[in-house]
């Protein structure tokens, strides 16, 4: 294990394995400032995919809608007809 630790982002210096808490220590990647810096950039990346899979959903629930609607104009005039032929 090494004895220091250094931010992945920027290359700053985190953490000493002797003085810092252990588990704290083996969890670290970046230091304070780019944290956030990659905390933002993960949430972005996370809301365009989120965004994009909504998008898709709609647009199949969208053509899923407008199937049925085709569907039940088609029904609608077959009732019509039936009845004309009963009459």
């Amino acid at each position: 294990m090494t004895e220091k630790k250094y931010c992945e982002r920027c290359g700053k210096l985190i953490g000493d394995a002797y003085n810092t808490d252990f588990y704290a220590y083996i969890r670290m990647k970046y230091c304070s400032d780019c944290k956030v810096i990659v905390k933002r950039e993960q949430d972005a990346l996370r809301m365009k995919r989120l965004r994009r899979e909504t998008r898709e959903i709609n647009k199949a629930r969208k053509e899923q809608l407008e199937l049925l609607k085709e569907e039940n104009e088609m029904l609608r005039l077959r009732i019509i007809r039936m009845r004309e032929n009963l009459i």
